[in-house]
């Protein structure tokens, strides 16, 4: 980033793998010439990119559980993650991340050491299972985003709701602003207001573009998770297709105010007791018993 001093320029003659993320976005700020050596990725390629956007990690549900780490933990230590090269090798990284806020900003500082393959311990021994047993089990949508955009990590019926495949195709192809998924912007800029006022947004509806444009209805349940110092580091959400609800309940609305408008203007009387009470009259009942309809409710 322009005028922000070269955090990884520091670790210039380590052997380290030194990458510096924006923890509001999940962009590359800076990495250290072994990164560059090691990945084959020139360092102006990789600043600015997230690493989803250039195909560095191998396992995607490595990705989610580093950044559930920092957002429980503050870290992740010790832990050995898989990445790939640009020319396709894998390669396996002793990491250790950590939060730390630099010039009003929270960034990611990620050390890793490079294994030897031959001895390292597989990456799928981390224990994703219970991180992601809630995700894939879920029947509605489940996300995690971050502050300032960019998907952390979705469900399968996430990506159902929205059009993808799978979710690595959503967690790949969807943009770095939610803003863009929203049909109506001035609802979107309402949503993002209470959240900021109020860290909660209960049952909100909006309309929404699938991955193919067309339009549904959604649902939507959203958190925003602070760190002990008050400072926001995610969003989580759950989101529940409500198209065919409020198709429904549109019909039902019209259908409604037709029959009432038939009502209004016939010229039989209509009326509705209950319980020895008149609750309903229309117009013309009114007339023929010399009152008006406020009257004989």
């Amino acid at each position: 980033m322009h005028g922000e001093p070269h955090i990884a320029a520091a670790f210039h003659h380590s052997a380290s793998l030194i990458i510096v993320l924006d923890a509001g976005d999940g962009c590359i700020v800076d990495v250290s010439p072994s990164v560059e050596a090691t990945l084959g990725h020139p360092r102006a390629e990789l600043i600015g990119q997230r690493p989803i956007d250039i195909g560095l990690w191998r396992n995607l549900d490595e990705r989610a559980l580093l950044w559930a780490n920092l957002r429980g933990q503050g870290g992740l230590h010790d832990q050995t993650l898989e990445f790939l090269a640009r020319d396709g090798r894998v390669l396996r990284v002793q990491c250790n991340c950590e939060m730390f806020e630099l010039d009003g900003r929270m960034r990611v500082i990620c050390i890793g050491r490079l294994l030897d393959t031959a001895k390292a311990g597989s990456a799928a021994e981390m224990d994703v299972s219970s991180y992601r047993s809630l995700f894939l089990a879920a029947a509605e949508g489940i996300y995690r985003s971050l502050p300032a955009g960019g998907l952390i990590d979705v469900n399968p019926a996430m990506a159902q709701i929205f059009g993808y495949d799978a979710p690595e195709q959503m967690l790949r192809e969807f943009g770095r602003s939610s803003r863009q998924v929203y049909v109506d912007q001035e609802h979107y800029d309402t949503l993002l207001r209470e959240i900021a006022g109020t860290g909660v947004l209960s049952n909100c509806r909006s309309r929404v573009y699938r991955r193919d444009r067309s339009i549904i209805w959604i649902s939507e349940n959203l958190r925003s998770v602070r760190d002990g110092d008050g400072r926001l580091l995610f969003y989580e959400g759950s989101v529940v297709d409500i198209t065919r609800q409020e198709s429904a309940e549109r019909a039902l609305r019209q259908s409604e105010e037709l029959y009432r408008i038939l009502v209004d203007n016939c010229r039989d009387g209509v009326f509705l007791i209950q319980r020895g009470k008149v609750v309903f009259t229309n117009g013309a009942m009114a007339d023929m018993l010399g009152y008006t309809v406020a009257e004989l409710i």
